[in-house]
């Protein structure tokens, strides 16, 4: 039986870069929806807040605030579940 991984994220002041989908406030941690993707490292960026993750296969999901690109998808919209980018 494969193992279950979850990843825990924390939010304050509407932030995003927990990656729940809800973009609520939380100082508890909430379980990252992943749909099935098992990440082997995580990282997290400064102010402003968000988080990548990259599988063993160096697939890379972000999440979180992108005002500036930061996620690395093209557009300037934050994202409360990870999503998928690609590697430049």
């Amino acid at each position: 039986m494969a193992s279950r991984r979850r990843y825990r994220g924390v939010a304050v002041e509407r932030d995003p870069s927990a990656g729940d989908g809800t973009g609520n406030d939380s100082t508890l941690p909430v379980t990252v929806l992943l749909n099935g993707v098992q990440l082997a490292t995580l990282a997290t960026g400064s102010i402003p807040n968000h988080m990548c993750g990259m599988t063993s296969a160096q697939e890379l999901y972000c999440w979180g605030s992108n005002g500036y690109g930061q996620l690395g998808d093209g557009t300037k919209y934050d994202a409360f579940v990870p999503i998928r980018t690609t590697l430049q």
